[in-house]
């Protein structure tokens, strides 16, 4: 079904959407692929609502987003210094790992969490306002980028209190941020698809990534299971490669083949699910809330 939107005529401005837009009418989903076009066309909404979001959130605050920067940085302090005297691990190796880890795994943690309302908490917006429904998905991304922005000077200073620098290995930072909130975009449309339709799911949601948490390493050093003789943990643990795609780099370490693999892999099998679920559910979406 056609669906208008504020927008101007979608066209495809290049060879690429135009491949994308005879692929998506054989198959039948040019709609999913006209509502990813519509916000990214409309970038501007989404960024400054994701920035009025955090701006709305620590209004009247003198420090603002730094609060959350301040609470993580207490949080890796205390963890830090507990757990590294229990496993019996120098301090400048743990921390880094520690504190990379976290604010790496928050953003995931807060993006994929955040999936469970993401259309329910915008009901208002999308009854009333013609938007494109990924205009809202974007904007949560964006205000968790924001966040780990804010979070990234604990990296910063940990560089800087322990004499760390990563090198040019730092630049395969970028990438693996860019893979890993392309994965998260059709990961928050399948959650907040299916968490719209059933409400239940949301809990779910929240504790299976608590779960993950802990058999992710990051409270751990990943040879503390190889030593163990469990480093299958790791190993076959997703969202421990996702994490290795940014906290590696930000360390000095290369990024193992396995890692980027697995990223890619994964966004070559969800994303084509997210579009089948945009172009068969989208429409529906606003009957459900």
């Amino acid at each position: 079904m056609a669906v208008l939107y504020v927008t101007p005529r979608w066209r495809a401005p290049s060879i690429v959407w135009h491949v994308l837009e005879n692929l998506a009418l054989k198959i039948g989903y040019q709609a999913a692929l006209q509502d990813l076009y519509g916000a990214l066309e409309n970038w501007r909404i989404w960024s400054v609502f994701g920035w009025e979001d955090i701006r709305q959130r620590y209004r009247r605050s003198v420090l603002g987003p730094f609060w959350l920067t301040i609470s993580t940085a207490i949080l890796i302090g205390t963890i830090g210094f507990v757990f590294a005297n229990l496993f019996g691990r120098p301090l400048d190796e743990f921390f880094p790992n520690l504190a990379v880890g976290l604010i790496v795994w928050t953003f995931i943690r807060q993006v994929i969490e955040g999936a469970s309302d993401v259309f329910t908490s915008q009901e208002r917006v999308i009854k009333q306002v013609n938007l494109p429904l990924t205009t809202h998905v974007l904007r949560m991304i964006w205000q968790n980028l924001i966040i780990l922005g804010h979070n990234a000077v604990i990296i910063v200073a940990l560089w800087l209190w322990f004499g760390l620098w990563p090198g040019m290995a730092i630049l395969q930072a970028v990438p693996g941020l860019i893979l890993l909130v392309l994965n998260g975009i059709w990961v928050v449309w399948l959650v907040a698809i299916i968490c719209t339709r059933f409400r239940d799911v949301g809990p779910i949601v929240t504790s299976i990534m608590q779960m993950l948490f802990y058999f992710t390493p990051i409270l751990w050093l990943p040879d503390m299971m190889t030593e163990r003789g469990v480093g299958f943990i790791v190993d076959y643990n997703p969202m421990a490669h996702l994490l290795a795609l940014v906290r590696m780099p930000l360390l000095g370490q290369e990024v193992p083949f396995a890692s980027w693999a697995v990223g890619i892999g994964l966004l070559a099998v969800g994303a084509p699910l997210a579009w089948y679920a945009m172009g068969r559910l989208r429409h529906r979406i606003a009957f459900w809330l």
